[in-house]
Parts: structure tokens; C-alpha cells; sequence
């Protein structure tokens, strides 16, 4: 895996203005693999995050519902997942989560849209699509990002961003 600064071979300051790269990354900033929100599979931040029944009801709960979606037309792409469910508690209240989804061409949108307005019980999950704006995206996944680490009460937290592409 390339470094953060390898992997910008090639660019380099254009004009007297723009700012060297090691402006950009200095030398005390976190390794991008080591900051959050943490990358991890499905699986995996099951096996980290379901150690007690609440949190396993939780994330069968997420598990039926990323189901529903996909016979609804909706396939979802990534889940940003944070606040107190990625905490200490052993019975987090809920499962906060920012899901980017893509709509199936094949589908009428009616019904995707009705599959992500159906509240499930102990699930918080906002949707985005990822084939909209760009800005779009990444603003709602800063803005959740922030947000789930704001509720900490001082403490740092991390969030996981956890792809979909191969989840059933």
C-alpha cells in the first residue's frame, strides 16, 4: 500500500502560489490509515461490534434491513457507522448510521424510496446516493462523521466506514 504523500507522485506546485506538500502533510499529521472513520468489512466489525444480545439484535436488525433494500431496488454501497454503538456500552440505544446507496435502473423509485423511509426499530440510518453530486456525498459523510464524534462528551471516538458492495 503506497504511502499518503507516494501515492500524489506527480503533483507538485503549480504556480508560486500553491502550497508545498509539505504544507499540505506535515510531518505530525495522522497516517491516513490510521485515522477515522476506520475502513472495515461487514463481517469483521460484526465480530468486533456484536459481543452482547443488544448489539447483535442491532446488527441483525441492520442485516435484514440492507436485505429489504436490495429487493426494494436500493443496493447499498457503504455505511458510515458511529456514535455510541462503536462505544463501550454493551447495550448501545441504537445503531446511528450515514448508508450511501445507488437505485437499481430496473426499479420505480417509488419503491426505493418507500424501502428507505421504512423505520426500523434501533436503527438511525440516514440514506445519500452516490450517483447524485459528488459534494452531496462528502458533505453528509463529513457532517455525520463530526456529528458522531461530537457526542462523546469529550471522549474521542471513531466511526467505520464499512463497504457493501458484497454483503448479503
Amino acid at each position: 500500500m503506497m504511502s499518503d504523500t507516494a501515492s500524489l507522485a506527480g503533483l507538485s506546485a503549480n504556480t508560486a502560489t500553491d502550497p508545498p506538500l509539505e504544507l499540505l502533510f506535515p510531518a505530525e499529521a495522522p497516517d491516513l490509515r490510521q485515522s477515522s472513520p476506520h475502513v472495515v468489512e461487514f463481517d469483521r466489525f460484526v465480530s468486533r461490534f456484536g459481543g452482547s444480545a443488544r448489539r447483535q439484535a442491532l446488527l441483525a436488525a441492520l442485516s435484514a434491513h440492507l436485505g429489504h433494500l436490495r429487493q426494494s431496488g436500493v443496493a447499498p454501497v457503504c455505511l458510515l457507522v458511529g456514535g455510541g454503538f462503536v462505544g463501550p456500552n454493551a447495550a448501545p440505544g441504537d445503531l446511528d448510521g450515514l448508508l450511501a446507496y445507488r437505485l437499481s435502473a430496473d426499479i420505480d423509485p417509488a419503491s426505493g424510496v418507500a424501502a428507505m423511509r421504512c423505520r426500523v426499530p434501533g436503527l438511525d440510518l440516514r440514506f445519500v446516493p452516490v450517483d447524485g453530486a459528488p459534494e452531496m456525498l462528502i458533505k453528509m459523510a463529513c457532517f455525520f462523521h463530526t456529528l458522531y464524534q461530537s457526542r462523546d462528551k469529550g471522549m474521542a471516538r471513531p466511526s467505520f466506514l464499512i463497504p457493501l458492495r458484497c454483503q448479503e
